[in-house]
């Protein structure tokens, strides 16, 4: 990762952004650090985003606005995730933009502003990101690209919330929201579309179409990661098993085996080894 940091803090220094999109499995999730700011935004797929051992989820249409000299790094939740990265310079935008931001970053929580995008924003921002990819590997105006780091910059200022605010969240952030602190249920896909006023058919199409998954088998990925992670904590198959809404041992193990393609006790024997 030290290659990686050394090649945007070279782009920085030279032309004062650097920008991305691109596809991750998150095959490589080591924290790394550099310098320059970075705006993440998250196009498909659910990521969760770690500063300084904090951690955040974003959700598709979703951003994180953070000083890049904080340790971070990314996972996806599941599968793979679309995403782009722009890394900027201070330098890039107005004073007062500038001024904003330094104010908003100092009184957000660990120090990153997340914010979910407007659809005409996303598509702004996807516009802006286009054009900085098709500059940044030829002489370009300087005044053009502060204008278009400034541009996506300050629609993240202003959107992201104020100190005490909460996001506004779609129905598909507020239903993984809900997922992630209830682990423990067994709630049906049904009742879970009757608490957020949606049909089934709706709330499925919802989920396909914003993680590639169904609620149903991402809820199974939620409760099948949190249930890695309490037994690399050493918990008993038993109590990890109702820890994430399994009432029978065999049902754990089969969605486990499902999800990992090795049992829970497999799972353990072999973390324990490395």
């Amino acid at each position: 990762m030290a290659i990686f940091a050394d090649f945007i803090d070279e782009r920085l220094s030279r032309i004062g952004y650097q920008v991305e999109t691109r596809w991750s499995t998150g095959k490589y999730p080591e924290g790394h650090w550099h310098s320059g700011y970075e705006l993440f935004v998250l196009h498909s797929g659910v990521v969760e985003i770690s500063l300084e051992g904090e951690s955040r989820l974003l959700w598709p249409g979703s951003a994180a606005l953070f000083p890049a000299r904080l340790v971070h790094m990314t996972r996806p939740v599941s599968g793979r995730y679309l995403c782009t990265p722009l890394h900027f310079s201070l330098d890039l935008i107005l004073a007062r933009t500038r001024s904003d931001l330094l104010t908003r970053i100092s009184a957000a929580t660990s120090g990153v502003l997340i914010a979910e995008l407007a659809s005409d924003v996303a598509a702004r921002f996807l516009w802006a990101a286009g054009e900085l990819r098709r500059l940044q590997y030829q002489d370009s105006s300087p005044a053009t690209v502060e204008h278009l780091v400034g541009l996506v910059v300050s629609d993240i200022v202003y959107q992201s919330p104020r100190t005490g605010d909460q996001p506004r969240r779609s129905v598909v952030s507020e239903v993984i929201h809900h997922m992630l602190t209830n682990l423990q249920s067994e709630v049906s896909i049904a009742e879970l579309a009757r608490r957020f006023y949606v049909s089934e058919s709706h709330l499925r199409h919802l989920f396909m179409s914003n993680t590639g998954y169904s609620p149903h088998r991402f809820w199974r990925k939620l409760k099948i990661q949190r249930a890695c992670e309490l037994l690399r904590a050493d918990g008993s198959v038993d109590s990890v098993a109702a820890a994430v809404g399994f009432t029978t041992r065999h049902g754990f193990e089969r969605a486990f085996y499902k999800e990992m393609g090795v049992s829970p006790a497999q799972y353990r024997k072999v973390i324990k080894l490395g």
